[in-house]
């Protein structure tokens, strides 16, 4: 087959939205030309997306395929164009399972919008199992909470038209094996943070780890990477000041080779996300060679290998006390099982994988259409 001409619309270009879509425009032996609009007012993106988009590419009809990411309203965007090209959505996340930070249920306008925005399309995708699961079982309840007429054939519907592509994440080649030799064992373990700073990662709870080690006289040095956001996020600001002496760095890496370098001084990656569909940088770390200390939920039991399941997920904050009290140095056979396990997530091995979707949605809708 002659290489598609795939158009990409990514109203949210920043963060784990544009790693994904820069490594796939990469990686894929198609076409891709991004059409996208900066990572901010995400409320506003998915009600100005569609109409902005629209302005943006007028017709359509000049790609074989359309590919949105998740706050493109697909259904506003298919009623303004009216076309036949085949519209593939790809799901980083969903409003109906988004924990909000003052703990209040969804609004149901942001759900209904990403319920419809998936119907439009012909093929729906999910960054993981865990994610289209959990949106089809919260989906369920949400209709069986609507006043009348309650749609509960959606449902039916999403599970049909919907599969799981990891994102592909753009790793090293290499087992990162550097440990800082320089450091004393006695030291303890350097504790990675490379999530955003922000209330969905859980920044407080990692907070409150720390004081729980520093109460019980276990030693730890400190790697605090991530998105900052332009106002610093009140829990880091607090860890700098409680802890400075074991902070080896403090700051957002301004390279791929300097954010690798970092990782590679990482002992344990740790995470207390209350919302994580994924979790690329949790494959970074363990790519790198750092240890998985993930809570047991969400997409981490997914990410995770087999043989770490149960020393790689913690139960609380106790338990993971305890896993970083008890914690010895992995060898280069640990580190590189972690590297190989990661590769399967990796955009070089998943770029085939989404090309023969894309194949397939393009040939398909063709062929429907002669018919």
């Amino acid at each position: 087959m002659n290489a598609l001409r795939i158009a990409y619309l990514e109203p949210f270009y920043g963060g784990s939205h544009k790693r994904f879509v820069d490594g796939l425009i990469s990686y894929s032996r198609h076409s891709l030309e991004l059409f996208s609009l900066p990572d901010r007012f995400w409320k506003w993106r998915t009600r100005g997306a569609a109409p902005a988009f629209y302005n943006m590419l007028s017709v359509p009809e000049a790609y074989d395929l359309i590919v949105a990411s998740d706050m493109v309203n697909l259904a506003e965007l298919q009623g303004l164009w009216k076309t036949e090209v085949p519209l593939v959505q790809y799901m980083h996340e969903n409003q109906l399972t988004y924990p909000l930070e003052d703990g209040s249920e969804p609004d149901a306008n942001y759900v209904m919008t990403d319920l419809l925005s998936m119907l439009a399309a012909d093929r729906v995708v999910f960054n993981t199992n865990f994610h289209r699961t959990a949106l089809l079982q919260a989906a369920d309840a949400f209709v069986l909470r609507l006043p009348d007429f309650k749609p509960g054939w959606i449902v039916s519907r999403l599970a049909e038209k919907s599969e799981v592509l990891y994102p592909g994440v753009q790793l090293s080649d290499r087992v990162a094996a550097a440990r800082a030799n320089e450091r004393s064992p006695h030291a303890g373990p350097v504790l990675l943070w490379n999530h955003r700073w922000e209330y969905d990662k859980q920044p407080n709870v990692f907070l409150a780890l720390l004081r729980l080690l520093r109460k019980q006289g276990t030693p730890f040095l400190l790697l605090l990477l991530g998105d900052r956001a332009t106002v610093p996020h009140s829990d880091m600001i607090r860890i700098e000041q409680e802890f400075p002496l074991q902070i080896v760095f403090s700051g957002y890496a301004e390279s791929s080779i300097a954010y690798e370098r970092w990782l590679s001084r990482a002992d344990i990656a740790f995470s207390a996300a209350i919302q994580e569909n994924f979790g690329i940088a949790a494959v970074e770390a363990m790519s790198a060679g750092c240890a998985p200390l993930f809570p047991r939920r969400l997409a981490y039991p997914e990410i995770v290998p087999a043989s770490w399941q149960e020393r790689g997920l913690y139960d609380g904050l106790e338990d993971a006390a305890a896993r970083i009290a008890a914690w010895t140095p992995l060898d280069d056979s640990e580190r590189g099982e972690l590297h190989h396990h990661c590769r399967q997530f990796s955009m070089n091995h998943l770029a085939s994988r989404y090309d023969a979707l894309f194949e397939r949605m393009a040939v398909g809708k063709a062929g429907a259409r002669r018919r």
